[in-house]
Order: structure tokens, then C-alpha cells, then sequence
């Protein structure tokens, strides 16, 4: 179980940052537009019949990665309870700004993965990220979003033989993924 080799430790995040030095600075113009820009967070609830999952995707530059959150429920999450998740390497940036239908067979294993019913996207919350710390198993990000908005933990573990994570905000108490336990 690894992180993403592209993601660096204090990596910043923020279209607010309107000096020429940083690496969103390009891109300012764009987001006063209300384009997305890079380096940023979505959170998206996806779903198909009954089915449901969400879905982090983080951009960093010209790449998106990020967390498949099975059964979140947003406000146990801002209360600190951990929530299973799946990694994922890599996100197609088309998908960063979409919010709508997907009908079915169209979006293949890429966006539906039902052949018979549509599946649909919404954006839930969007914003600025930092990453804080970076380990083999673990991820610990700055969140600032509407809904999102703290310090938030990814740690890597292993589940019925299969590699899962878990996500959750940290506690005031909680200074790294030391406190966790499995």
C-alpha cells in the first residue's frame, strides 16, 4: 500500500495564493471565472439504483487521485468516526468539475458501471487542500471546503486479505495516525 509518487509532502493547494511563485498562480484568472483550476478537491456523491459510494478526487497539476468512501455519512465524518475507503491512483480530470447523468453502457467501468441503469453525480463540496503529511500508509491533508473543512487522515490497512482505507477527521486530541488503531 503506497501513496501516489507525484504527491510531495507541504505540497499547497490554494487558488488564493496570487503570487507568480506558486504553481496555481497560472491558473487565478480561470477560478475568478468559476472554472476549476488546479490543484484543488471535489467531493462527489455517486450513484446508480441503489447503490452509492462518494468520491474525493484531489488534483494535483495534471493529475487526480484520490478516495472511493463507502457508506459516508458527511456529518458522523466531521464527528471523527472512520469511514472504509478504496484508493485511487488515478482520476480522469474530466471528472473533477462534473456533476450530472450518466446514461447507461456510456460511461463504462469509467463513470457507470451498470448497463442498464443511468448513474448520476453531484457535487457536494469543492475548495482548497494541503497535504500535511505524506507516509507509505498514511495521508493527513488540510481540508477547506464548505463541507469538508479541517484536517482530515487516510491511513492504509488491510482488511480480509484485500488493501482498504480508512478516512476520518481528525480529533483536537489526534496528532498523527499514531492514535489509530485497528
Amino acid at each position: 500500500l503506497s501513496l501516489p509518487s507525484t504527491l510531495s509532502l507541504g505540497t499547497k493547494c490554494r487558488v488564493e495564493d496570487r503570487t507568480s511563485r506558486h504553481p496555481a498562480a497560472k491558473d487565478v484568472e480561470a477560478a475568478d471565472r468559476g472554472q476549476w483550476t488546479a490543484d484543488r478537491f471535489v467531493l462527489q456523491l455517486h450513484w446508480w439504483g441503489e447503490t452509492k459510494h462518494h468520491d474525493l478526487r484531489l488534483r494535483d497539476g495534471e493529475v487526480a487521485f484520490g478516495l472511493i468512501i463507502l457508506e459516508l455519512d458527511l456529518d458522523e465524518l466531521n464527528r471523527g468516526r472512520r469511514f472504509l475507503c478504496e484508493w485511487n491512483d488515478h482520476y480522469d480530470l474530466k471528472w473533477m468539475d462534473f456533476e450530472g447523468d450518466i446514461p447507461p453502457e456510456e460511461g463504462g467501468a469509467e463513470g457507470n458501471p451498470s448497463k442498464t441503469l443511468a448513474a448520476y453525480m453531484r457535487i457536494l463540496d469543492r475548495g482548497n487542500y494541503e497535504i500535511l503529511e505524506r507516509k507509505t500508509n498514511l495521508l493527513s491533508l488540510k481540508i477547506e471546503g464548505k463541507v469538508l473543512n479541517g484536517i482530515y487522515l487516510a491511513k492504509a490497512i488491510r482488511l480480509k486479505g484485500k488493501d482498504r482505507w480508512l478516512f476520518w477527521r481528525r480529533s483536537t486530541d489526534e496528532t498523527d495516525g499514531k492514535a489509530f488503531k485497528v
